[in-house]
């Protein structure tokens, strides 16, 4: 008997149109399937019986396995489903003026910590270490009590004021979303690590939310991508 597929737990896809787009935090690379490989892995997705698949959707589905995307061991991997997330609603990127906000010890502290942090992981080049960190601190961010999105947004504003002495905001979003991440999560803020990609032209952008409200960048920008992992 032929064991069931999996979508390996490191593996994330999103469906854009008629496509779909993998993202392989392992290897820290994206992936296209054009109609014609999505349909067969739709296809994969629904069918609860391996045997049944059609000969071309059964070649695919090994190509996937061999490509560590899909797995047949069960402590590898989790049901096939594409990600899925609400569309935010709202942007607080431009409501509070970094110069106006007043610094204390701790904001500062907290940011030097959490610049550590950032980019000891950024340096390190493990996309997989980094997300299981952001997750990490996301469930401990509890433990600090609980923060309002008024207070959400005055610490981005804080951390923006402070990035232009060690950073700037044109370096990659990623390393701007980690360091965010962390530096709220000394707060109690549980904020979410969304990652989106786009087609024509093909592009990849990262953000920090909090429920649907963006913190990061402007609400058009966000709404140009699809998100394909949320941390």
């Amino acid at each position: 008997m032929t064991a069931p597929l999996l979508l390996n737990q490191n593996v994330h896809y999103c469906a854009i149109g008629h496509a779909y787009v993998v993202l392989d935090l392992v290897h820290d690379r994206y992936a296209f399937l054009p109609p014609n490989q999505a349909k067969w892995m739709r296809a994969i997705e629904t069918e609860m019986h391996p045997a049944a698949l059609s000969d071309k959707t059964v070649l695919f589905a090994d190509r996937l396995v061999s490509r560590g995307i899909l797995t047949r061991q069960q402590g590898e991997g989790r049901p096939i489903a594409a990600s899925t997330a609400a569309r935010p609603l709202s942007s607080s990127a431009a409501d509070v003026n970094p110069d106006q906000t007043r610094l204390t010890v701790p904001h500062v502290a907290f940011f030097l910590l959490a610049l550590m942090s950032a980019w000891r992981l950024h340096t390190s080049g493990s996309l997989l270490k980094t997300v299981q960190a952001a997750r990490r601190w996301k469930a401990q961010a509890g433990s600090a009590g609980f923060a309002s999105a008024e207070q959400a947004r005055a610490l981005v504003a804080v951390a923006d004021r402070l990035s232009p002495l060690f950073y700037t905001r044109e370096d990659a979003c990623r390393f701007r979303s980690l360091l965010l991440i962390r530096y709220l999560s000394f707060f109690g803020v549980k904020a979410d690590w969304v990652f989106g990609v786009r087609l024509s032209p093909f592009g990849a952008h990262c953000w920090v939310a909090l429920d649907r409200e963006v913190l990061t960048d402007p609400l058009d920008t966000v709404l140009e991508y699809t998100p394909i992992l949320i941390v």
